[in-house]
C-alpha cells in the first residue's frame, strides 16, 4: 500500500478530569495532510509530545457543540499562530460553530491588536480563521483523503456528526458522541477501522449531589453491549475505543460484554495510542 493513513488518539477522556486521559481529539495524517477531529483540553500539549507542530495542522473538524470538545479550539488557533502558521486556521464543523468562533474572536480581539502592534510579527494572516459550517451532504476531500460528515444521535444535541475518512484503499470511521445509531452502522459498513466512544456504567460524576443526572449521561452515549452490536452489524475490521464515559472503568468487564457480539479486534485506546492503516 503506497500511501498509510496514520490515526493518533491525542485524548480519549471526557468532561471528568483526569491525569492520564486529555480531552477529546484524533489527529489523521495522509500524505502531506494533518487533519484534527476535535479539540479537547491538552490538545496542543499532546501535539508537542508526538513532535508535530501545531501550526502545521491543515484544518480540524468539529463533531458537535459539547464543550469538551471545542474547548481547546483557540489553544490551537493561538499557538499556531505563535509557531508560524501563515494562513487562517480552517475549521470545519455544524452549525452554530461560526457563532462560537466569533464569540471567541471578540473576547481575544483586543489581547491580539497589542500583540500585532507591540511583537510585529510578519505572519500576521495566521490570526484569521476560515470557518466553514457543513451538513450530511458534504464531501472534502483532501489529496485523496475523503472526509464524509454523518448524522449521529446525540439528542438533544443537534446537529452531532460522525465522519467517514477514507481513501481508494482504506475507510476509517469516527463516531463522534453518539447513542446506539442505524446511520453510524450504516456508513461504518466494512470499514478497517470504527473508532467509537464508550460508556460504561461505572459513570457517576455528580459533584456529590445525588440527581437524575446520574442516569442521564446513558442516554447519548453507547454501552459496551451496545458498541459490540455496532461493531458486529457493521462488520467493521477493527474496533478502536476512546472517550471514555468514565475515564476509569473495569476493563475486562467491558471487554466481556463488546465481545457478547463482536468477535473481530478489540483495542482499549489510550492517549498517545497511533495505529497506520
Amino acid at each position: 500500500m503506497k500511501n498509510k493513513i496514520s490515526v493518533t488518539l491525542l485524548g480519549t477522556g471526557c468532561p471528568t478530569l483526569d491525569k492520564e486521559r486529555f480531552g477529546p481529539s484524533t489527529l489523521i495524517k495522509y500524505k502531506e495532510k494533518k487533519i484534527l477531529f476535535d479539540c479537547g483540553s491538552g490538545v496542543t500539549q499532546r501535539l508537542t509530545q508526538i513532535e508535530e507542530k501545531v501550526a502545521d495542522i491543515d484544518a480540524i473538524f468539529i463533531t458537535h457543540m459539547h464543550s469538551d470538545h471545542i474547548v481547546d479550539l483557540y489553544q490551537v488557533f493561538i499557538s499556531g499562530w505563535h509557531q508560524g502558521r501563515e494562513f487562517p486556521l480552517v475549521i470545519y464543523g455544524p452549525l452554530g460553530i461560526k457563532k462560537f468562533i466569533q464569540q471567541t474572536q471578540s473576547m481575544w480581539l483586543k489581547e491580539q491588536k497589542i500583540r500585532k502592534s507591540w511583537e510585529k510579527r510578519s505572519n500576521n494572516n495566521g490570526l484569521a480563521w476560515d470557518v466553514k459550517e457543513i451538513d450530511n451532504s458534504e464531501t472534502i476531500n483532501f489529496e485523496g483523503l475523503v472526509i464524509n460528515p454523518f448524522i449521529v444521535d446525540h439528542f438533544p444535541i443537534e446537529p452531532a456528526f460522525g465522519y467517514k475518512i477514507a481513501t481508494e484503499e482504506k475507510k476509517i470511521v469516527i463516531s463522534g458522541d453518539t447513542g446506539p445509531s442505524n446511520n453510524l452502522i450504516k456508513n461504518s459498513m466494512e470499514s478497517d477501522l470504527l473508532i467509537h466512544e464508550l460508556f460504561t456504567e461505572e459513570y457517576k460524576d455528580t459533584g456529590g449531589v445525588t440527581s437524575v443526572y446520574q442516569k442521564t449521561p446513558a442516554a447519548y452515549h453507547t454501552t459496551p453491549v451496545q458498541v459490540g452490536m455496532i461493531a458486529s452489524k457493521s462488520k467493521t475490521k477493527h474496533l478502536l475505543l476512546t472517550h471514555f464515559v468514565p475515564p476509569e472503568f473495569d476493563k475486562d468487564s467491558a471487554l466481556k460484554d463488546i465481545q457478547e457480539n463482536y468477535k473481530g479486534q478489540i483495542t482499549f485506546g489510550y492517549d498517545l495510542y497511533n495505529i497506520d492503516i
